[in-house]
């Protein structure tokens, strides 16, 4: 297989590394939502501390009675946990948006409201939350099962999902297969 390397965050030459995978449920009480997790256990994810809602925002979002999924508040700051691809990030997501301001918008997920944007409210600063979706999913793993189920066509007699017609085949082959000079025949 030519698989490319995975560079780290940030890093611009590809170093090996294990790390550890694990497996968990993300779920919400009050829905029936759940999402099963094969996430990457690294030590830090990023430096960035993340600083919370400006009062305005928070006004904004309990005037609206629209819950914020996060509790962080404006005199706080707290370190990135976990970081989602994509592929978990589209399931998050509930087709609600509501503009606080230009650039500042307060959007729903499974766990309540996230405020995503720009926001131009704090002494001057720019606070930005941003989403990125621009990732190319590899999938090796499905290839490489479906390279390993080809590759033991005729080795697992799992015939319960063939046809009458494709079963007969099959019979037909496995029982006129002679080997004969280095190789093996069929009728």
């Amino acid at each position: 297989m030519m698989l490319k390397p995975i560079y780290s965050f940030g890093m611009e030459k590809a170093t090996e590394k294990i790390y550890s995978v694990v497996e968990f449920k993300l779920r919400k009480k009050s829905t029936c939502f759940c999402k099963r997790v094969e996430a990457l256990v690294i030590p830090r994810i990023s430096g960035v501390l993340v600083h919370g809602f400006d009062k305005h925002v928070v006004q904004f979002m309990s005037e609206r009675k629209l819950k914020l999924a996060d509790s962080c508040r404006d005199d706080e700051t707290s370190s990135i946990d976990v970081l989602s691809g994509s592929d978990l990030f589209w399931e998050c997501i509930l087709p609600e948006k509501v503009s606080i301001e230009k650039g500042l918008f307060a959007i729903n997920i499974v766990f309540g409201w996230v405020v995503a944007g720009a926001n131009l409210l704090r002494h001057g600063e720019q606070n930005f939350s941003q989403n990125i979706a621009t990732m190319k999913n590899v999938t090796v793993m499905t290839d490489l099962k479906l390279f390993w189920e080809l590759d033991s066509i005729g080795i697992n007699n799992k015939c319960e999902n063939l046809s009458l017609s494709d079963k007969k085949f099959i019979d037909n082959f496995e029982n006129n297969l002679t080997y004969r000079g280095n190789r093996y025949e069929t009728k």
